[in-house]
């Protein structure tokens, strides 16, 4: 898959803040990645975009198969409680959100 190409798709369809928020990245990483003047490695980005978008949906430990949306808003929702979590399941969630490789770790 080439992925530059799958990420100009998602922009296309869905917006780049969307998209960038999927992606946990800022939106000036998508348009530099995009036009080609990202000076670092782009290695993690293209593994995100890889497992997001080429995966039919992401395989979360705690809450199985689930859109990249469902990802961002999870993932949001499990930094803001951290390890305040009154229930099980939110601190289960903030635990395995702080090591996924999608979280920007």
């Amino acid at each position: 898959m080439d992925w530059i190409n799958e990420l100009k798709r998602e922009v296309a369809a869905r917006g780049l803040g969307q998209v960038a928020r999927e992606l946990n990245v800022s939106k000036t990483t998508i348009s530099l990645c995009l036009s080609g003047k990202y000076q670092a490695s782009t290695d993690k980005i293209r593994d995100r975009v890889t497992v997001i978008y080429a995966e039919g949906g992401i395989d979360c430990p705690v809450l199985g198969t689930i859109t990249p949306m469902a990802c961002a808003d999870s993932r949001d929702k499990a930094n803001k409680i951290g390890l305040k979590a009154g229930n099980p399941e939110s601190l289960k969630l903030y635990v395995f959100c702080l090591k996924c490789g999608l979280n920007g770790n």
